[in-house]
């Protein structure tokens, strides 16, 4: 890629999937990166190239732990009392013993909310389906409820709760199979998983095309991480968009200053060319020695 004109983004994506098959996290850094220098060059926020300023305020979601009860249910309300009406409750126990709290933490449920009960892939195709008939009555997503791709669509044919599709989606071929096999009614999109911004803007302007909700994120990252899918999930008609998350948020030291703001739930983006953030280059460059 020496040489190369970094803001020319989808060349320079075909330049490194030439050069490098897979690594789609690699891909992503650079990818992001040339999408900063392209709003700079352009003078514009990276909004403003992915389609324009759909959702200006963005909802956010709050993960609830895995934990006893009680301490679930303040967790709840704490997220509450902060304005969040989106909450992804994670899940662990034995199947009976998730169905019994998932009812019982129902019971405080508002009509405003909703709920994605994710078990990170650990369920048997029965165990999902179990879950899900004992709590038919209740408003909830099932988020990726077994492993395998097959194992998720088997259940989605058997259940009457929506499916969120997270870690079978790894690019544009696993989005267009799951289309056809009408395996979803929402997706995880998250932008490094599938090599950045360029791959994802298509998958997403595919979704919105077929109808299918996502949740626009990322595994983990700082606030660059953060504006970088911010920047995704704010050109995105409002109706597509589930949820996003702050996820520099959940982090103890931050790697860059104007990251996106959060008030009351939801989250929004400055007007500043590119994404908007500014790296503390010394705190990048502790981490680089210490690793």
């Amino acid at each position: 890629m020496i040489g190369e004109d970094p803001t020319h983004t989808t060349r320079i994506h075909e330049c490194m999937n030439q050069a490098l098959t897979g690594h789609a996290v690699a891909k992503a850094a650079i990818d992001i990166a040339c999408w900063d220098l392209l709003g700079k060059h352009a003078g514009l926020p990276v909004y403003a190239l992915l389609g324009g300023l759909l959702s200006p305020s963005m909802p956010l979601h709050r993960n609830v732990p895995l934990a006893e009860l009680d301490e679930m249910e303040e967790s709840l309300r704490q997220f509450r009392s902060e304005g969040f009406r989106r909450f992804q409750i994670k899940l662990g126990h034995s199947v009976e013993d998730d169905i019994d709290l998932v009812r019982a933490l129902s019971k405080a449920k508002h009509a405003d909310e909703l709920w994605m009960c994710d078990i990170n892939r650990a369920w048997r195709q029965d165990e999902a389906v179990r879950f899900s008939r004992a709590l038919e009555d209740l408003e909830i997503y099932l988020e990726q409820p077994c492993y395998s791709y097959e194992e998720c669509l088997s259940v989605r044919r058997r259940i009457r709760h929506p499916v969120k599709l997270d870690e079978s989606l790894n690019c544009l071929a696993d989005v267009q199979r799951a289309l056809r096999d009408d395996a979803m009614d929402a997706m995880a999109l998250k932008i490094s998983r599938v090599g950045g911004l360029t791959p994802s803007r298509v998958i997403r302007d595919v979704c919105v095309d077929a109808g299918i909700a996502m949740t626009i994120e990322d595994a983990w990252g700082s606030g660059i991480a953060t504006a970088a899918y911010a920047h995704l999930a704010a050109s995105t008609p409002a109706k597509a968009l589930l949820t996003t998350t702050d996820l520099h948020n959940y982090n103890t030291s931050q790697l860059a200053t104007g990251a996106p703001e959060v008030c009351s739930g939801r989250m929004t983006l400055s007007d500043r060319p590119g994404l908007g953030v500014v790296p503390d280059f010394e705190k990048l460059t502790l981490l680089d020695v210490y690793e």
